[in-house]
């Protein structure tokens, strides 16, 4: 007969198990604007939508569209714009910065007893030799 072992203490809680339920989409608001005459206080309403149902034959000949761009075409000329302010003057985001010091370059700096010692440059090849092409087996 095997014992069964009683559960551990632990410092943690145990998870919440929840029950399952379908996820539903979480759709943002519509904050596109299709148009900018669609956000007047007073929307451009042409006049056949006011008498009602249209009939087929103003429909087929197109004669909605012809009234719909005359009067459209009316009804923006005849509203009047606001003037825009001046744009305010911007200004520089580090305006208290100093300007950046300009480094004046310094003679190099050589030890006494290192003067007449010239610099050690081996490229070990002499001036006039050309390079040698890589070894094509």
């Amino acid at each position: 007969m095997s014992r069964c072992k009683p559960p551990k203490p632990v410092s943690f809680p145990t998870p919440i198990r929840y029950e399952w339920s379908k996820a539903y989409l979480a759709r943002p608001k519509d904050n596109l604007i299709a148009h900018p005459d669609s956000l007047l206080k007073h929307p451009f309403r042409p006049s056949f939508e006011k008498h009602g149902d249209p009939t087929m034959d103003c429909l087929l000949d197109w004669s909605y569209a012809r009234i719909w761009h005359s009067e459209a075409e009316a009804f923006r000329l005849n509203r009047t714009f606001t003037e825009k302010p001046a744009p305010k003057k911007k200004f520089p985001i580090y305006a208290n910065r100093k300007a950046p010091l300009v480094e004046v370059s310094k003679e190099r700096f050589n030890m006494r007893r290192f003067q007449n010692v010239p610099a050690k440059v081996e490229t070990r090849r002499t001036a006039a030799a050309p390079l040698r092409p890589l070894c094509t087996f």
